[in-house]
């Protein structure tokens, strides 16, 4: 993992994972153990933030911007999110 603190730090897909939209969520399949995953509204906000290269800290000023809760609580939130999508092995 990149020493980089992780508000600054660009959050990526890791290669075995492909994503893709289906009714307005982000599906997510890890391609290594064949598991799906299904992100909501808020969710498949933030992995579309991902996609386009963005660190935590931009991710949590969109979805404050956009999601009526300020960007504090938005920087907590996302960094739980990624935590666990770290722990999960999608991105890195």
């Amino acid at each position: 993992m990149n020493e980089t603190k992780p508000s600054t730090r660009v959050i990526a897909p890791v290669n075995f994972v492909v994503s893709r939209e289906v009714q307005g969520e982000i599906v997510v399949v890890d391609l290594n153990s064949g598991i799906y995953h299904t992100f909501n509204q808020v969710g498949s906000a933030i992995w579309r933030e991902i996609m386009r290269g963005a660190t935590a800290a931009s991710i949590a000023r969109t979805i404050a911007s956009t999601h009526l809760v300020s960007e504090q609580q938005a920087a907590v939130d996302i960094d739980s999110f990624l935590q666990e999508l770290l722990r999960r092995k999608l991105v890195e």
